[in-house]
């Protein structure tokens, strides 16, 4: 777990090892707004030392490696779930990302550099299904802990994939922003006529000084992503 000095804020990082997905944490007296979920020791030793007793966890997506370690939070800590409305029925590994799927994907990537990823991903991975405490839709702004998150929901990736812009200065992307990369559409519950006329439009209106955090990967301005990698 690292920590980010972002604008004014202190986000705590921590990243689930075999894919590399980021779960971010911001503590705010005692109160915590987390975006995206794995299970680590540190961050819950981080919320208990710190005597959190109100999580505010968010999902920008659907998907296993975002969602996992759900459970986890609700069954030690006092943990509200907020998704976009689309996600209903879909936060379960039989209906989102196909493990097998990721498993092809990290094996692939094994062979390729020598590396334990899927062997990692195969060890920690469960079953489950989720539910929501409160859905969120397109342009609600929600006032949580001091600050202003607003939603902007940008299908494509998944269909419940959001992005998440706190107090205007900030973007939680998850996978629908990731520098350098396009958005992966072949998963299940993925569309390319979603991504090509409703998330890229919304991604570039985006404000260019907005500081984007990614499902994976490091922090960087909206202005310098290139979208012309989509040809569009």
């Amino acid at each position: 777990m690292d920590l980010l000095q972002i604008e004014a804020y202190s986000f705590y990082r921590s990243v689930y090892p075999p894919v590399e997905s980021d779960m971010y944490i911001l503590l705010e007296g005692n109160e915590a707004i987390v975006v995206d979920s794995n299970i680590s020791e540190e961050v819950g030793q981080l919320l208990s030392d710190n005597y959190i007793n109100s999580v505010h966890l968010f999902l920008t997506h659907e998907h296993y490696d975002h969602s996992h370690g759900v459970g986890w939070l609700k069954e030690h800590f006092n943990t509200t779930l907020y998704c976009h409305e689309s996600s209903k029925g879909l936060l379960s590994t039989k209906k989102n990302c196909d493990p097998r799927l990721v498993a092809f994907v990290l094996s692939t990537k094994d062979m390729n550099d020598g590396g334990h990823r899927y062997e990692l991903f195969k060890s920690e991975m469960t079953d489950y299904e989720l539910k929501p405490d409160v859905y969120f839709s397109d342009g609600q702004i929600l006032e949580i802990a001091r600050h202003k998150i607003r939603i902007i929901h940008v299908p494509g990736h998944t269909p419940a994939s959001s992005l998440l812009v706190m107090d205007e200065k900030i973007v939680f992307t998850g996978d629908s922003m990731i520098e350098g990369n396009k958005i992966i559409t072949s998963f299940r519950g993925g569309n390319k006529d979603d991504m090509l006329y409703i998330a890229i439009p919304r991604l570039k209106q985006l404000p260019d000084d907005l500081m984007v955090l990614p499902g994976h990967g490091e922090p960087f301005r909206k202005e310098q992503f290139d979208f012309n990698i989509y040809n569009v």
